[in-house]
């Protein structure tokens, strides 16, 4: 997000890609977001899944992510206690950033793309509000991941 916000700065883009997902809401809670909005610049998210993170199943996740787990629990009781799939919620919060236009996803086959799909027709009343910094980057920066055993 800074590396947008300094492009952005120097450029006048009509469009670019930002991460945002549950745990990287930093384009937001630096005004990045608004900010590109404002100059008129189309706001496209990438990495609404986090690499397939949020998608997991608590059981499937890697050691390296244990200094995180309670987050990533809070993660799935928010999706739990809102009564949608990990899916669901990670799209209905990409969703819900008023200044982002559009989300690019990967798919592997027509099913997940429908089951995407599917998950835009769904209403969240609580939106997922997460504390992460950007000095979280071990956890939402999938760069820094070191997920090898």
């Amino acid at each position: 997000p800074r590396q947008a916000e300094l492009l952005s700065n120097i450029y006048k883009p009509d469009i670019i890609q930002i991460p945002f997902n549950a745990f990287d809401q930093r384009g937001e809670s630096l005004g990045i977001l608004k900010q590109l909005k404002e100059n008129g610049v189309e706001i496209h998210a990438r990495s609404i899944f986090l690499q397939g993170l949020l998608l997991m199943d608590l059981a499937d996740i890697n050691d390296y992510f244990m200094p995180w787990r309670l987050k990533i629990k809070r993660w799935h009781k928010y999706c739990s206690n809102n009564k949608i799939t990990l899916l669901q919620g990670a799209v209905a919060n990409a969703m819900r950033e008023k200044n982002i236009d559009k989300f690019i996803v990967g798919v592997e086959n027509m099913y997940q793309l429908e089951e995407i799909v599917e998950a835009t027709k769904k209403t969240v009343h609580e939106y997922f509000q997460s504390s992460y910094s950007e000095s979280e980057e071990g956890l939402i920066n999938p760069t820094k991941w070191l997920t090898n055993k």
